[in-house]
């Protein structure tokens, strides 16, 4: 199965505030970018959420430093945008710096859903769909309930994900961060196909 990239529009310039915005490009290699004015300037930081403690998880935290505005995404959760910050005022629901609740996972909160959304019913799917001589998959079932039983959201949200680009441009205003994980064939179980 190849994975068909995303289609990501160019960023340009913005005269109004900062804005963010995350895509995911080839299935898994998330890219935050962060654009603003022609005043701007930027940094990307390595952060820690939870410094100290067996859950500690690191983070990227890419800056508007004339603004203030500013995200953090855990490349040690799946690429999850933790925080957007834009005019001093928080966007997102956020874990509030608890990196036992991001591993945990209650909420899928800002979870990149990689290679598959939503739910697929008993963890069942054939491929190539519609096709007589399909093969028939089992994933692993991580909603069971008494309603339900399902594959839901993917095998990205707890990954270690490694940085593939970093940059800052202050000259034509902004700041990128892209990060991605490679899926092995068979590397999950049900799942035998390759994505980078």
């Amino acid at each position: 199965m190849a994975a068909s990239p995303s289609t990501i529009t160019p960023l340009g310039r913005s005269t109004k505030s900062s804005w963010i915005r995350m895509a995911p490009r080839l299935v898994c290699v998330v890219i935050a970018c962060m654009v603003g004015s022609s005043s701007s300037t930027f940094t990307v930081t390595n952060g820690i959420m939870q410094e100290g403690t067996p859950d500690q998880l690191g983070t990227y935290i890419l800056t508007n430093d004339r603004t203030g505005d500013f995200a953090e995404v855990i490349w040690e959760s799946g690429g999850r945008l933790e925080q957007l910050n834009l005019n001093g005022h928080d966007v997102l629901i956020t874990h509030q710096d608890n990196a036992t609740m991001v591993r945990e996972n209650p909420h899928w909160r800002s979870c990149p859903l990689v290679p598959f959304a939503n739910r697929i019913r008993d963890g069942e799917y054939s491929w190539p769909l519609g096709q007589p001589d399909a093969t028939s998959y089992s994933l692993p079932l991580n909603e069971v309930s008494d309603d339900r039983s399902d594959a839901l959201h993917g095998f990205l949200c707890n990954k270690t994900l490694e940085l593939r680009a970093k940059s800052v441009d202050n000259e034509d205003d902004g700041a990128m961060v892209a990060i991605g994980y490679e899926f092995e064939p068979d590397s999950e179980i049900g799942y035998p196909f390759h994505i980078e």
